[in-house]
């Protein structure tokens, strides 16, 4: 149960301070995330709003029977910082989503990319240890 409340967040969890796209078989998260590809690189999308989470969602055709929306409370944000690591394997990186309160223009989003080390200083607002260690 504490695996579950860590990695597979359910829907009455809020953000702390992120919201993620992650999938879903059978109405349960499998801890996946919904990642995107931009000129060669892949991204998982991070997001301070659910209402800008929910416009990506559907801007992106996807389907209630195979994804949703999660909070990451501080506990899961520190798992997914954690999976960073071996996300940075294979060349995942994570993007902050951001729209202007608002904004429904087609200029769409501002992604800031940013990395493991940076949301644990500037969200978690503690280290937390490397799964995979930096290549000396």
């Amino acid at each position: 149960m504490r695996l579950e409340s860590v990695a597979l967040p359910d829907e009455t969890y809020k953000a702390e301070p992120f919201w993620v796209i992650m999938e879903q078989v059978n109405g349960k998260v499998t801890g996946s995330y919904y990642g995107s590809e931009q000129q060669g690189r892949k991204f998982i999308p991070l997001f301070f709003s659910k209402y800008h989470a929910q416009m990506l969602f559907i801007e992106s055709h996807l389907t209630n029977d195979r994804w949703c929306i999660r909070g990451l409370p501080r506990h899961a944000l520190r798992a997914f910082i954690l999976m960073l690591d071996l996300f940075k394997l294979q060349s995942v990186e994570p993007m902050i989503m951001f729209r202007p309160p608002g904004d429904i223009s087609e200029l769409g989003y501002a992604g800031f990319v940013t990395d493991r080390d940076l949301l644990a200083k500037e969200y978690y607002y503690d280290e937390v240890p490397k799964v995979v260690p930096d290549p000396v």
